[in-house]
This record gives structure tokens, sequence and C-alpha cells, in this order.
């Protein structure tokens, strides 16, 4: 940067008078500086403002239909709402998948009342669905939002798979998501006691779908289940849990719950000290991983493997 030259005439001028014209070009200078930088702040702040108002910018999807997957992309705190028409008495499977983004999915009654709200946030990947019978009939809300205000931008997919008259059985299948979404509740209190009462609330939720017939969503619960009683030290329950996980994942072709059902096998044997199957259990999960669908995933097990292969001293 180059000094500021003053003219020679200002070098012949007594002492006295110089020193008062700094003093007043300096404090010009100093205000100068002030405005600018105030200015600046303003600016920023105002688009610092407009950004974050636009990220929280509710989008309409327009109207879902039967068997027609929408996808769309969210950053930051935006949401996208989707209307779908409904008969009373109507069952509803819907099917979400994100990728690279933790997503909520609420859907809202004609009435304005929440019917029942998903959070993917420490999910297994792949698609998750959401259940629900129609009370009355009229338009209900879909509602998808990241489950992180900041974010970075990520996709998701929905789909309505399957939408029908209820019948008594479908009973079972409300009654087995509300049990496991409670759980999802305590556990994430993380609390000793939420903890433990999360877990009878997870063998419930599984035996509901055990007579739904549903071993996918069976196989999500007992791994969150595995899961807890990890955290909780009890291990021999957790490996027990788990190992069922993978079964019943395996055997409904569930390559998201599979990987879990590996992963969590992999923390329970760590706890248990036997790292050569620890290792071993993440290695397979990590190999159903491999596509994007599985990022945050594919992550923590490379992470936990990473340490895993640095206890038995391959580091």
């Amino acid at each position: 940067m180059h000094q500021r030259r003053h003219p020679s005439w200002c070098a012949r001028r007594p002492i006295p008078y110089f020193s008062g014209t700094r003093s007043i070009l300096g404090f010009c200078l100093a205000l100068y500086g002030i405005l600018v930088c105030s200015s600046v702040a303003f600016c920023r702040t105002r688009n610092a403002s407009a950004s974050v108002r636009g990220s929280m910018q509710a989008v309409s999807g327009g109207t879902l239909q039967l068997k027609t997957p929408v996808s769309h992309s969210l950053v930051g705190a935006q949401r996208v709402s989707y209307v779908l028409p409904l008969n009373s008495g109507s069952f509803v499977r819907l099917a979400c998948t994100s990728v690279n983004l933790d997503i909520v999915v609420k859907v809202v009654s004609p009435e304005g009342t929440n019917v029942v709200e998903l959070d993917t946030t420490d999910g297994a990947g792949g698609s998750r669905l959401v259940f629900w019978i129609a009370n009355t009939p009229g338009k209900y809300l879909v509602e998808v939002r990241s489950a992180h205000d900041t974010a970075s931008q990520g996709s998701y997919e929905l789909e309505a798979e399957e939408i029908r008259p209820a019948g008594v059985e479908d009973n079972t299948v409300i009654e087995a998501q509300a049990s496991y979404l409670e759980a999802e509740k305590l556990r994430r209190a993380g609390e000793g006691n939420s903890l433990q009462t999360s877990v009878s609330k997870y063998q419930q939720s599984a035996t509901f779908w055990e007579t739904a017939e549903q071993p996918a969503q069976e196989a999500e619960v007992l791994k969150q289940k595995a899961y807890v009683l990890y955290l909780l030290g009890q291990n021999d329950d957790a490996l027990q849990a788990a190992t069922r996980a993978l079964a019943l994942s395996r055997s409904a072709h569930n390559i998201a719950e599979e990987a879990a059902a590996l992963h969590t096998l992999g923390q329970v044997y760590d706890a248990l000290g036997d790292k050569q199957k620890e290792r071993e259990f993440y290695n397979q999960a990590l190999l159903l991983q491999l596509s994007d669908d599985f990022v945050p995933q594919r992550a923590d097990t490379l992470n936990d493997l990473g340490v895993a292969y640095n206890d038995l001293g391959d580091a």
C-alpha cells in the first residue's frame, strides 16, 4: 500500500497550524470510517436477515398423488408443504427418502391438528415410512423440513405408496408407529430413566410390528432398542436385540436396516471387548453404505472403524 504524500507547503507551515490541521483531518477520517463501517454492517445485517428469511420461506409442493413420487431440495430452515386429499377412513402409507439430509415429515389434519411427525435424525438411511388413518375427510397437509435449521443443501423424495380404506388390522400398524415414536422421544431425552423407559416402548412397538407382519419395521425398532441397551451397558441384551434385527432386515431385503444392525453389533462387540468382531461388523456395514443414500451413516461407520483399527494397533 502506498503512503499518502502531503504537499510541500504543508511542511513549511508553523507547527501549531499543522497539528490542528492534522487533528481535524484525523477526526474527519475517523468519522468517515465510522460511517462506512456502519453502512457495511447495516448492509451485511440486512442481507443476512434476508438470507434467513429466504431460507425459512415455506414453499408449496403442490398435490400428492398415489404412486407418484415427488422430490425437492432443502437448505437451512426451508420447508415444503404438500396437499393430500383423503376420504374419511383412508389408510395411508407414505415413503420418504432423504439424501445428505436429516428431515422431519409432519402430517396435519384438515382441522389443523398434528396427526403424526417423523424425525429421520439418527435413522438408518434409505426409505422411511409414515402411516396414518384419516379420521375426517379433506385436505391433509404433508410438511417436509430439515431437522437442522443450519443444514447445508440436501434433497428428499416423497411417495404416497398406498391409499385405501383402513381395515381393523391397520390399527396395529398405527399403534406400532405410536409406540416407536414415543420411544424415540424418550431416547432423545438422554436421561437414564428416559432411556430405560424407552426400552419397553421399543419392545412394545416390535411386538406390534411382528403381529402386523412387517419385518423391516420390526428390525428398525429392535436395532434402536439394541442401541439404547448398549448405552445403558446391558450388552448381552443389546447383542440379542441387534442379532434379531439383523436377521429380520435380511429377510426383508432392507439394506439400510441391515447396515444399521451391523453397525450396532460392532458397537456392542466394542463394549464387550471383542475388537476383532467389532471390526468385522463395521466392515460389513461399510460395504452396504457405499451409495450416496448413506453418506452420514457411512461417515459414522468409517469413524468407528478407524477407532477399532487404532485399538488393534493397525492405525
